[in-house]
C-alpha cells in the first residue's frame, strides 16, 4: 500500500488511521497495487483510493474532498466500501448465470504504428474500420492527435 502526500506533510497519526481504514480491504477483500494519494489546496482536503481487484481484473478509482483530512479518508473509506460490495454482488450474480468473468485479461495491448496523416485521411481511416477513435500524428501541425466520435456521433479532435 503506497500512501502520498501533496502540498502537506503525513503525520504518523494520519499514516496509522489510514493504514487502519484500508488494510482490510488489501487483507480481506485482496485488493492488489493499492494507492492512496493525499493532498491539501487551501482548506480543502483531497483523497484520491485506486486499487485494483483481481479476480475481476476491475480498477477501483474514489476521489473525495472534506475540509478536514480525516473527514476526507472517512468519505473515500465509505466509498470504496460500496463499490467492493457492488462489484462483488455483480461477480457473484454472473457466476450464478454461468457467466464466468473474464480472466485471462492480456495486461498487453494492443500494438499499433502512429502514421503521420492529414485530419482527413484520420477520420476516413477511423471511419473505414469502424473505430470510435483514431491516434495519428497531424501532417500540418506534427503533433500527436486524437479524433473521436463524441456520444452524438459528433467529430471531435
Amino acid at each position: 500500500m503506497k500512501i502520498l502526500a501533496t502540498n502537506f506533510d503525513l503525520t504518523d497519526s494520519l499514516e496509522k488511521y489510514i493504514l487502519k481504514k484500508f488494510s482490510p480491504f488489501k487483507e480481506k477483500m485482496h485488493l492488489e497495487n493499492i494507492s492512496i494519494t493525499l493532498s491539501k489546496v487551501k482548506n480543502v482536503s483531497t483523497v484520491q483510493f485506486l486499487g485494483r481487484v483481481p479476480h475481476v481484473k476491475q480498477i477501483i478509482k474514489i476521489k473525495q474532498q472534506a475540509d478536514d483530512m480525516y473527514q476526507a479518508v472517512d468519505k473515500v473509506h465509505a466509498s470504496v466500501k460500496e463499490k467492493i460490495n457492488r462489484v462483488k454482488t455483480i461477480y457473484e450474480k454472473r457466476k450464478k448465470r454461468g457467466k464466468t468473468p473474464v480472466q485471462n485479461f492480456s495486461e498487453e495491448g494492443k500494438r499499433i504504428s502512429i502514421i503521420t496523416m492529414s485530419r482527413w485521411e484520420a477520420l476516413n481511416k477511423m471511419e473505414k474500420n469502424n473505430y470510435n477513435f483514431w491516434l495519428f500524428v497531424d501532417k500540418e501541425t506534427g503533433v500527436f492527435t486524437v479524433i473521436y466520435k463524441k456520444e452524438d456521433k459528433e467529430i471531435a479532435y
